[in-house]
């Protein structure tokens, strides 16, 4: 999956240094912040508005700051993925026996070698779900009645799983901050229903554990554990979605009891290895640039983090940030104070600026992949996080922005497009630290872009 791309900036870097040389000095025209809300700290905002056709700063405040940009950071992830990876090409994991077939019995295991595709059984992909399935079929084209071992869930080939150190605890309970593992198996996301304890689907490794309390109801897990903690009053029944702390083994019980119901004997307990080694089956993901386009639209923080490490397989977090900022110093894109830690911009430890965004999103857009990567941004009022952005407007349909929020966070990031859908502006808004309420801050935003791009239409506050 993943393609060499030496050289492949090296031909477009001179004619993109001269639009960040003029960047950089139309920096200094500063702009007025564009309203006086209070709950806003002016110092805190960094917006950047740059004229494609007419090679201008449309409009700068902070431009060079280097704030927080929550998911906005996917659209970052999402571009090195396109310079780095064939858009058509896609994850995939290989199912193998490890003995000796003898007549109807496999005498070794069934082993599932996962490599971190984000997307195996996801919700999102109905089109690649059967894993399951297909595996069984594989074991009866080849007579397996009975198999001596068990299913084996290999993650060996995928280092420093789990959740970036940055992510805070308060989001690791939670289906949008699940972590990104070896083998990710539904969207890394259960069901747990209380008082009962059960969880849907099947985790065997997970645990609930029940604590004493007056108070109300109160579900946590602490990072890398896999045992929910459930303190206070069930009032009837409750049940809530969290993240699944342990996808392989819901990935392992789920293909072992589709085995079984299938009339196939296997054992719970793996067998020494036999051997030799044969594919039996082998399960492929969507095609990246779907991949790319369902979680910009949907802001799926895991899939990103599934994405940002495609672009150094079988190696750290660490390596694949290394390769991506790489790559944005190579095209001589501002990056002085650059801090990424993650693919999905989760981490408040994240630092953007306006700067920087503009001239990646400039940037992308001399490459081969220009076309792909603007197709992959929300359009307002239409799509995802955006759909209720600008909608019934003069710009709905003409935005295609990246949102970016969390506490005290709303960002925007991307390109105003004419109507054959060709991009003649970028637009970045990074606003941090407000206390106003969220929706005044939107609204402000979409107020600003209305006044640019439609002078005779305007929101009302």
């Amino acid at each position: 999956m993943n393609r060499d791309v030496t050289g492949l900036l090296s031909g477009r870097i001179l004619r993109f240094v001269f639009v960040i040389t003029a960047l950089v000095a139309a920096i200094n025209a500063r702009a007025a912040f564009p309203e006086n809300i209070k709950g806003i700290d002016p110092d805190k905002v960094g917006i950047l508005i740059y004229d494609l056709n007419g090679d201008s700063v449309l409009m700068d405040h902070n431009g060079s700051k280097w704030l927080i940009p929550a998911s906005v950071m996917k659209s970052v992830t999402s571009a090195a993925v396109l310079l780095t990876e064939d858009a058509d090409g896609k994850f995939s994991t290989q199912v193998v026996t490890d003995g000796k077939i003898k007549g109807s019995s496999l005498e070794g295991n069934l082993i599932v070698e996962c490599n971190g595709d984000p997307t195996v059984e996801s919700r999102h992909f109905q089109n690649n779900i059967g894993i399951c399935d297909s595996i069984v079929a594989s074991l009866k084209r080849l007579e397996i009645k009975s198999i001596g071992g068990s299913v084996v869930i290999n993650q060996d080939n995928f280092q420093d799983a789990g959740i970036p150190a940055s992510w805070l605890n308060e989001d690791i309970l939670w289906p949008y901050g699940t972590g990104l593992y070896g083998a990710n198996y539904k969207d890394n996301t259960i069901k747990l229903s209380l008082p009962s304890g059960v969880m849907t689907p099947s985790v065997p490794s997970v645990t609930v554990e029940r604590e004493p309390s007056n108070g109300g109801l109160k579900i946590s897990r602490q990072r890398g554990s896999k045992q929910f903690i459930v303190r206070g009053k069930v009032k009837g029944s409750h049940s809530d979605n969290y993240a699944n702390p342990d996808p392989a083994s819901t990935m392992q019980s789920e293909i072992l009891n589709a085995i079984r119901a299938a009339g196939i004997s296997v054992g719970n307990e793996a067998v020494k290895d036999g051997g030799k080694r044969e594919v039996i089956y082998t399960h492929t993901s969507p095609v990246i640039r779907d991949i790319l386009h369902s979680l910009m639209v949907r802001s799926d923080n895991m899939m990103a983090e599934g994405m940002l490490r495609s672009i150094a397989p079988g190696k750290k977090r660490a390596d694949a940030i290394k390769r991506e900022t790489a790559l944005w110093k190579e095209a001589k894109i501002p990056m002085e104070q650059l801090v990424i830690e993650d693919g999905s911009g989760l981490s408040r430890n994240d630092r953007l600026s306006a700067l920087f965004l503009t001239g990646l999103y400039r940037y992308m857009l001399t490459t081969d992949a220009a076309a792909d990567y603007v197709s992959l941004f929300p359009r307002a009022g239409l799509e995802g996080t955006m759909r209720n952005f600008l909608k019934s407007t003069a710009l709905e349909g003409r935005i295609a922005m990246k949102t970016g929020s969390m506490r005290g966070v709303q960002c925007f990031g991307g390109y105003l497009l004419d109507e054959q859908g060709k991009p003649t502006h970028t637009i970045v808004v990074l606003v941090n630290g407000f206390t106003a309420d969220r929706a005044r801050v939107k609204s402000s935003i979409a107020n600003l872009l209305l006044e640019k791009f439609v002078p005779t239409k305007n929101l009302d506050n």
